[in-house]
């Protein structure tokens, strides 16, 4: 009997402290949880608003391949300028050779007037004028002769009067320099005459689109000076010209502004 109870006396002892640490590792794993799930949260906080070492690379990259557009894009203009000018400048050459190259070729040499006489053939006919003495001739076709950047802004003077209440007299003659390429100077008179928020936000006329026209004065002031310096070049044509530098300038600057971003999401990381 004694034997039985010490027996049962021990496996309650030993029971009891069994469920003891059984309750005590519950309760300290339960802890335990809960400061992980902290730390869990926390550290996921700390990934979104870093990025990784592939997202960085990958930004890195990306930033390389828009600069190597940029470049090549600037190229690209910068070659169609280039062909663009020599166009202009072989242009008006062509024209002239083909209206009157041929022809000076075909006229014969003129006959002194001054030493033909009219004689008789027979008595019955009467003698031959000298306008019959003389072939008819084309008229040799005169070239123009090329005038100066000097002479074309005082030949249309009028033209630049209504420019004038806009821009000063040195603004004028910078934009006017390449006299030769009437394209060029659109884009300098645009870039002096209309701000930066204005070529952004504006269209030329404002037809068929949400944006506001350009300024009606300073449009037809710089048309009547085109076409007045560049009597080859029609009001569409300047129209264009004015549309396709509206373009390229918010172009220019969605590009722009997309390399900022991406210089300061690397600055942030």
């Amino acid at each position: 009997m004694s034997s039985s109870s010490s027996s049962s006396s021990s496996s309650s002892s030993s029971s009891s402290s069994s469920e003891g640490p059984l309750i005590n590792q519950d309760l300290c794993q339960v802890l335990i949880n809960n400061k992980h799930g902290v730390d869990y949260r926390r550290k996921r906080k700390s990934v979104v608003l870093q990025p990784s070492s592939g997202q960085q690379s990958w930004l890195l990259s990306e930033v390389k391949r828009l600069q190597k557009e940029v470049k090549k894009l600037k190229k690209e203009n910068a070659t169609l300028m280039h062909l663009n000018w020599k166009l202009q400048e072989t242009f008006p050459k062509m024209i002239d050779l083909l209206s009157c190259g041929q022809a000076v070729h075909a006229v014969p040499a003129p006959l002194n007037t001054s030493s033909t006489i009219a004689v008789p053939r027979s008595g019955n006919e009467e003698p031959s004028s000298e306008k019959d003495n003389i072939p008819e001739l084309c008229p040799t076709p005169r070239k123009s002769a090329k005038r100066t950047t000097g002479e074309r802004i005082i030949n249309t003077s009028s033209s630049s009067m209504a420019l004038s209440q806009f821009l000063s007299e040195e603004q004028l003659n910078k934009a006017s320099m390449h006299t030769s390429n009437y394209k060029k100077v659109i884009g300098n008179l645009m870039e002096c005459l209309f701000t930066e928020e204005e070529m952004l936000s504006c269209s030329v006329t404002g037809i068929n689109t949400s944006k506001q026209p350009l300024d009606a004065c300073k449009t037809t002031a710089l048309i009547d000076f085109i076409t007045a310096n560049f009597p080859h070049v029609t009001v569409p044509q300047v129209k264009q010209r004015m549309g396709n530098k509206l373009r390229d300038k918010r172009q220019l600057h969605i590009r722009t502004a997309s390399l900022n971003s991406a210089h300061w999401m690397l600055q942030q990381s």
